[in-house]
């Protein structure tokens, strides 16, 4: 998951983040939610952390 947010365009990822945001409540509970949840146990923060500082398109996780 990393490595996708990793590769969007700046604008790609405002628009999947705001629609994340927007549509929280249906996401709590679901089977992806479950999955992330796993995952996060599994491999820790990092699998879902949103950009690396320093990464292509300049977003930096220090400003978050």
């Amino acid at each position: 998951m990393a490595a996708l947010l990793e590769s969007m365009s700046d604008q790609q990822y405002k628009k999947v983040d705001e629609a994340f945001r927007n549509n929280i409540d249906k996401f709590v509970g679901s089977d992806a939610y479950d999955a992330m949840r796993a995952d996060i146990e599994m491999f820790g923060s990092a699998a879902f952390l949103k950009r690396a500082q320093g990464s292509k398109y300049g977003r930096s996780n220090a400003s978050q």
